[in-house]
């Protein structure tokens, strides 16, 4: 089904978008164009404090989140849940994540799009602790993928409207490029802790079932980092911007 869902809303792009004309150039002299450009933006981005602070927070929430998703399932299965109600779970998270971004769109125009994205890793952070110990059966695992899903869709979605917020507008697509770079890379610290605490958790012979609930809810310490973090960033930002307006008037 996911092959034929790629096929399916790829035909509009292979029939309808044209491509203009290639130019022949030299591999490698796009290789090392594309290298400086990389090179370039890095050193505008640590030039600005809040855009620096808060592309560390994203890199270390997002590696949570994507922790989550990509271990829910050898969790799931370690705490003797069935691989049906583990299926059911995921396609769970799937249907609420696109209207719940939705609602955190509208959260964020109440009451800031930093606090939308704080109340989206404070789920995170429930799941991550009582979820994690609390998990007895498959229904209990899914209401926690329901939460998963409404967190997931608002602070995946949020991050690049407060990304686009503090970059320059005229530069948008070398910094997106460098925002995307960064969430191809997450997803390994937090699977890397998970892993360490629980081989050493299984080697001085804890129970399984109690190894990966303490393993998983090691995540935590993403979701708390990014935060502060996001909360120092946002701190930043308002500096920068107080100072440019005493600096206009």
């Amino acid at each position: 089904t996911v092959s034929v869902w790629w096929l399916v809303f790829s035909l509009p792009l292979l029939f309808f978008v044209k491509e203009g004309a290639k130019q022949a150039r030299n591999t490698l002299i796009i290789i090392a164009e594309g290298l400086n450009r990389l090179k370039e933006t890095a050193v505008k981005i640590y030039s600005r404090k809040a855009l620096l602070i808060f592309l560390i927070s994203y890199w270390l929430y997002i590696d949570g989140i994507y922790t989550v998703i990509f271990m829910a399932t050898d969790f799931g299965l370690a705490i003797g849940l069935s691989p049906v109600s583990l299926m059911l779970s995921i396609l769970l998270v799937q249907f609420v994540a696109f209207p719940s971004s939705i609602g955190f769109g509208f959260l964020a125009r109440r009451m800031g799009t930093e606090k939308a994205i704080l109340c989206g890793i404070g789920m995170y952070l429930c799941v991550c602790t009582a979820g994690t110990f609390l998990l007895r059966t498959s229904i209990d695992f899914m209401i926690v993928a329901a939460i998963v899903g409404m967190a997931q869709g608002g602070v995946q979605s949020l991050s690049r409207s407060y990304f686009a917020k503090i970059i320059p507008k005229d530069e948008s697509a070398e910094y997106f490029g460098f925002f995307n770079m960064i969430g191809k890379f997450s997803a390994v610290l937090g699977p890397v802790l998970v892993g360490g605490i629980a081989y050493c958790l299984h080697t001085c012979k804890v129970a399984p079932g109690l190894t990966s609930r303490i393993s998983m809810s090691s995540v935590v310490l993403f979701f708390i980092a990014g935060g502060l973090l996001l909360l120092k960033a946002e701190s930043e930002r308002k500096k920068t911007e107080l100072l440019h307006e005493k600096t206009r008037s």
